[in-house]
């Protein structure tokens, strides 16, 4: 069973930025990186729905458009683009996947299934980016992480992360 490492930090205290330097630091070491990123869609300086970024080759595809007839948090959320993202992750297999987790993967939905995909791996590992809220819906129904950081952090404390990070790859690559 493949591991996994959380970053954990509430919206606007920095976790999507130390996530960037992560994914650049592991870029420019070659890692094999897949899974993605869901940034915000904005209109005068108001967010207006969210998209599915591939790490892996940059498509981008919507996930939340606001509704009058939501599912969550005054939001439709595309599931063709969730069940996309799942099968990219099934054929690629990434050395680290990336998934964004919120309330649908707390309830089961979104990308639970691709998450759950990816840890059934024997090798690889899984970065589960999420807000404080979200820890318990989701951590409590996995096995216990390898590591975590909590954003905001110092930046020895994610140097630090960053180095275990890449010392769990190494870990992960001489299981499979």
């Amino acid at each position: 069973m493949a591991d996994w490492v959380a970053l954990i930090g509430e919206r606007r205290a920095g976790r999507d930025e130390v996530l960037e330097r992560l994914l650049a630091a592991l870029r420019a070491q070659g890692v094999d990186l897949g899974g993605c990123v869901q940034p915000s869609l904005k209109a005068k300086g108001e967010v207006v729905g969210y998209d599915l970024v591939d790490l892996a080759s940059g498509r981008t595809l919507p996930l939340a458009r606001p509704s009058f007839e939501p599912q969550l948090c005054g939001y439709a959320f595309e599931q063709g683009s969730f069940a996309w993202m799942r099968a990219e992750l099934a054929q690629r297999r990434p050395a680290l996947t990336i998934l964004p987790c919120a309330k649908l993967e707390g309830s089961g939905e979104g990308h639970w299934d691709a998450l759950q995909d990816a840890l059934q791996r024997p090798d690889g590992l899984l970065l589960l980016a999420m807000r404080p809220h979200s820890v318990g819906r989701i951590a409590l129904r996995l096995p216990d992480p390898v590591d975590s950081l909590e954003v905001p952090c110092t930046p020895e404390e994610e140097a630090e992360f960053t180095q275990r990070l890449q010392e769990h790859l190494r870990n992960s690559v001489s299981r499979g």
